[in-house]
This record gives structure tokens, sequence and C-alpha cells, in this order.
């Protein structure tokens, strides 16, 4: 654990795992107030127990969305908060980052096999552009974790693969709206165009018997058969 350093800090000192710990130093890591720091240490709390309490979450509005953004609860916040993590980074990390903050990991499953991941080598394999849900596309389709995480992009069969699928699925679904597109464009040219057969004898026959056809004069004066 880190504690915040308080330049000209003058209040009281305490012994916390071997090292000095002072009131100003609790209240500002644990986002306390100094009175009621002080009156924990009245009353016995050991200092362990401050460090882990924490005031009610209090979000300013552009906080609020990005917590919603990424679908974090103020329960997930708080025990961020708890393990160490500054405020921003607790926002900003997804649900699948857990642990206190000097060993955060990155945690899911994929294909049935456990993937956990410290956060800080996730981001020198995202410098490469292996990202976190590359890793378990692989992992899903048989790659070890250990060949997920080293494989580049460029020689993995499985990201080929992955990307063929996903391509395929885009011309299939342009070559559907394509011809739904072609399909409407011809019945524009048919609406309005006249008839252009005429009538014959055989036709105005059956127009003539009531239960087999009947005929309508359209916009163009035209005998239609219908």
């Amino acid at each position: 654990m880190e504690l915040p350093v308080i330049p000209n800090d003058k209040s009281r000192k305490y012994e916390y795992n071997g090292k000095p710990i002072s009131v100003n130093q609790m209240v500002k890591y644990t986002g306390l107030s100094a009175s009621v720091v002080r009156k924990k240490l009245r009353n016995g709390v050991p200092i362990k127990d401050i460090l882990k309490q924490r005031p009610k979450l209090k979000l300013t509005k552009a906080q609020v969305k990005k917590k919603s953004t990424v679908n974090l609860t103020s329960a997930i916040i708080e025990q961020r908060l708890a393990d160490g993590w500054d405020i921003d980074l607790a926002l900003e990390l997804g649900l699948n980052y857990v642990g206190p903050v000097d060993n955060i990991v990155y945690k899911t499953k994929a294909g049935g096999i456990d993937i956990e991941i410290p956060y800080e080598q996730l981001m020198k394999l995202e410098e490469r552009g292996i990202t976190a849900r590359t890793i378990s596309i692989r992992v899903g389709k048989g790659m070890t974790l250990k060949d997920a995480m080293n494989t580049p992009l460029e020689y993995s069969n499985d990201d080929l693969d992955y990307t063929e699928s996903i391509e395929e699925r885009k011309c299939a679904e342009a070559l559907k709206r394509y011809r739904a597109k072609k399909a409407q464009e011809r019945m524009n040219r048919i609406k309005g165009v006249p008839q252009q057969i005429k009538l014959s004898e055989y036709g105005r026959y059956l127009m003539g018997q009531p239960l087999i056809a009947r005929i309508k004069t359209d916009v163009y004066g035209n005998t239609q058969l219908i």
C-alpha cells in the first residue's frame, strides 16, 4: 500500500506495519474527515480497519456518466477505492479488472479456460495490438494462454479466420442490400406504366363470365383484366 505524501505534515504520527503513518495521511487515503479519523483512533479502532473505510461514494455528473458507460456499480467502485485504486482508474477499467492496486489483474473465461492476466502486462500487449478480446478469442479457438499472448497478430491463423468470417458476413449483408435495392428499382419502374397487351376475344369472353373474371379501366383509359 502506498500512502500519500503530505509536505510539512505536522499531524500526529502512529506506527503501521513498522512504518510511521500520520492522521493527515489516513485522512487523505480514506477520504474520511480528520475528526472522524481521530475519533476512531481514540476509540481503539485498528489503523488497518480505518484504512479500509471509505465515505459514501459521491461522483460528479461526468463520473456518473463514465460509470454507466462501463456498467460499473457503486459497490464495485467503492471496493476498488478500498483496494487503493484512484477514482479515475476505478472508473476507467471494465468489470473484468479486479484486485488491489499493486496487483490488478484481468480475469475472464474463454472456452472453459480461466484467463488471468496482470494489468501492466496487458497494457504492454495492447501496445502490440494484442487486446484482452484478442486473447479471449484465441483461447476460445484452442490456443494456449501463453501462445494467445505471444503470437503476433500477422502470424495468427485464428485471427485471420476470425477476420475472414467478419468479411464474409459483411459481403453477404451487402449483397442482400444490393438485391433489395435493385428489386425496389424494378418496382418503381413498373409503377405508372400503361398496359401494352391488347385484350383478345377470348379475354372478352372471360370477362363476360361474372364468376371467372372482372375488368377495370386504368387511368390511361385501357381495359384491364383483374
